[in-house]
């Protein structure tokens, strides 16, 4: 799980380090979501592609989970109120 999403992150040293007998990654699931309430922090869209891409060239399921209150995407910050976290990052279309 990485909540509250506050930079970016690189899964690949762990998905490598970490894999089965038979190659398979010992990750099953990542779970991201972005930091809530009225000091969050900013998550940027393009950290939350980065991990997807990751998660999906490994065949590790993917959950986006939550927008956070600060969303950054294609250059713009998006202030989203708590009640449309949780659907905006579904519409996103992410999951695994």
């Amino acid at each position: 799980m990485i909540e509250p999403m506050l930079t970016e992150v690189d899964l690949s040293p762990y998905i490598e380090k970490y894999r089965t007998s038979d190659g398979r990654p010992l990750i099953e699931e990542v779970s991201v979501g972005g930091e809530s309430g009225a000091n969050a922090r900013v998550c940027d869209y393009k950290w939350v592609e980065k991990v997807w891409l990751q998660c999906k060239e490994n065949g590790i399921s993917f959950y986006y989970h939550q927008t956070g209150a600060k969303l950054i995407k294609d250059g713009k910050l998006y202030n989203i109120p708590r009640k449309l976290q949780h659907i905006q990052a579904h519409k996103a279309g992410l999951d695994l």
